[in-house]
């Protein structure tokens, strides 16, 4: 007659799958975190622990309120925001102190829930993204903005660009560029005059910081061209964002039937575990652009772009 497995030996199991989870989770570069709804943190991975400086023993079992004081309600009403409604919150920007400094994570937060659906509390995944911060506000200092639109120039767009080059290579994360260009601007400029150009220019603007996330780098890289740097886009949400920025372009065309915006798009993929210089992904969104535009003027490849 078999037996099933002794109190001692599902002991043993236990253990062993709890090592395994461990390891996994210590082989991860991304900080994660899984916190109860209580917000009491019960899982850290060693990434974390040594960010922010603590032995896992000293994080885990505490809350944030016990750790962070200063940032606390800010992290909790996340937290809850994620409890309450079931879904995932993303791309968050957060601020947390620690003891070598101020340092700032660009979040994922996600439900945990048990076999009947019941949301037990959130895991977390973030990135350390304090370069990508500094070099924010170095471009501020440096006022690399344009100046019309108010977006990030050529200049700026290139700092932030490779510094979140540099995160999604450590994270082997995806990234998208879109690159778009306004069809009809020198047309524009030559039959209404310059100031008629730049009201596209900024409506352009408008449009674009309103479809776009706040941790997207947009700008404006030339006289007729934008550039937005997608984080953590996959192949269906770089199009969904393509797609919704053509349907604000319609609605506003809609209300101001006087002065038309048209544009050409591009998409081009990064992949974090194939990485490859900035300059080669705007080139192949430039160049799937250019098709785009030669395909709606018609066969000519030599007609004026």
């Amino acid at each position: 007659m078999k037996h099933g497995p002794t109190s001692r030996e599902l002991r043993v199991l236990l253990e062993k799958q709890r090592t395994e989870h461990e390891i996994i989770l210590d082989s991860v570069p991304a900080l994660v975190f899984y916190k109860d709804k209580e917000n009491r943190i019960v899982r850290a991975n060693r990434a974390l622990a040594e960010a922010m400086q603590l032995p896992r023993e000293k994080m885990e079992g505490r809350t944030c309120f016990d750790l962070w004081p200063n940032q606390a309600a800010g992290y909790w009403a996340d937290d809850l925001e994620v409890i309450r409604s079931g879904q995932p919150k993303r791309n968050i920007v957060e601020r947390i102190d620690t003891p070598r400094g101020t340092r700032w994570l660009r979040t994922d937060k996600i439900p945990y829930k048990d076999d009947q659906g019941q949301t037990l509390g959130v895991i977390g995944f973030a990135v350390d993204i304090t370069d990508l911060k500094r070099a924010e506000d170095e471009i501020r200092a440096l006022s690399l903005v344009d100046e019309l639109t108010g977006l990030y120039n050529r200049r700026g767009f290139v700092a932030l660009a490779e510094q979140q080059l540099k995160i999604a290579n450590r994270a082997k994360a995806r990234l998208c560029l879109l690159y778009a260009d306004l069809d009809n601007l020198k047309s524009t400029n030559d039959r209404l005059g310059h100031r008629q150009g730049d009201t596209l220019l900024r409506d352009m603007a408008s449009i674009l910081r309103a479809t776009f996330r706040e941790s997207d780098i947009v700008s404006r890289i030339g006289g007729d061209e934008f550039a937005v740097l997608l984080v953590n886009s996959d192949d269906p949400g770089s199009k969904y964002f393509a797609q919704r920025l053509r349907e604000k372009v319609e609605a506003r065309n809609a209300q101001q039937q006087d002065l038309h915006l048209s544009l050409s798009l591009g998409l081009a993929d990064y992949y974090g575990d194939r990485p490859c210089p900035l300059a080669d992904l705007l080139h192949s969104a430039d160049r799937a652009m250019y098709q785009q535009k030669v395909a709606k003027r018609g066969d000519d490849p030599n007609a004026q772009v």
